[in-house]
């Protein structure tokens, strides 16, 4: 658990020492070459399904886990995510070679390779049914986060930058219902354009319905160097209450931290 929460506080506490804004866009892209172009898949079971066959285009360093909590009881239920990342676009600008990209994380309790993390919470062995608890909620509801980023290089390093953050909620239980929905996002790191400096940034969204998408583009937001500490993502959080006694919140971080 503390490995979870590590890249959320690291980024409160880099906030409070250091902060930009830009308003400008970084990349010229007036004269675009293009390499590579693919159609993005946005439907859900496809996502899945290559998620569950392992498809991915890029291997991801940090795999996730979906954490449920008892808001009654402090009960915490770990449960390994699956996750694919697509590569969208390579384009040629006159700085370099830019590429897209999109990794989505998805709970799928259904999916029998499925198990709670040993790992993580060594008490949890077997399937979700195996826990004390009566009411097991993440047979209740489906979950998917996805961020899109983009790479390039700077003067000769590597930067990376966030672009967009999607995600929702399914209900699968008539019985159960969602609120409190909440999505931070952030990105902190060294940037080595000019003028070189650390950089922080963090926006918190409140989704009025079980879809979510933001656009981050217009922030200006600078991207961060890849090959020294640096972090990106999203942490998404909702409650699931089911009558009045029962509720759980589901977390998830989608992003990736080194060095911290």
């Amino acid at each position: 658990m503390k490995k979870f929460f590590t890249f959320f506080f690291v980024v409160l506490l880099i906030t409070s020492l250091v902060s930009t804004a830009f308003g400008s866009t970084l990349l010229d892209k007036d004269n675009i070459k293009i390499i590579e172009k693919h159609k993005e898949i946005s439907d859900l079971n496809l996502l899945t399904k290559r998620a569950k066959e392992g498809v991915t285009d890029l291997k991801l360093k940090q795999p996730a886990v979906w954490v449920f909590k008892n808001l009654q009881t402090n009960e915490e239920k770990y449960v390994q995510s699956l996750d694919t990342t697509q590569l969208l676009s390579v384009y040629e600008i006159s700085s370099g070679i830019v590429r897209e990209y999109k990794t989505t994380f998805i709970l799928d309790v259904n999916n029998d390779n499925l198990k709670p993390d040993a790992s993580i919470n060594p008490s949890a062995v077997g399937s979700g049914s195996n826990y004390k608890s009566a009411w097991d909620p993440s047979l209740s509801v489906k979950a998917y986060s996805t961020i899109y980023w983009e790479t390039y290089d700077i003067n000769g390093y590597e930067h990376i930058t966030l672009t967009a953050v999607s995600g929702g909620w399914i209900v699968e239980d008539p019985t159960v219902w969602l609120s409190s929905r909440e999505v931070y996002v952030s990105q902190n790191g060294r940037y080595e354009g000019y003028p070189k400096q650390l950089v922080s940034y963090t926006k918190y969204f409140y989704p009025t319905s079980n879809y979510y998408y933001y656009n981050l583009s217009s922030y200006g937001w600078l991207p961060v160097r890849t090959d020294i500490s640096h972090g990106y993502g999203s942490t998404s959080w909702v409650t699931l209450h089911r009558g009045t006694s029962s509720e759980w919140v589901l977390m998830l971080n989608n992003g990736y931290v080194k060095g911290y």
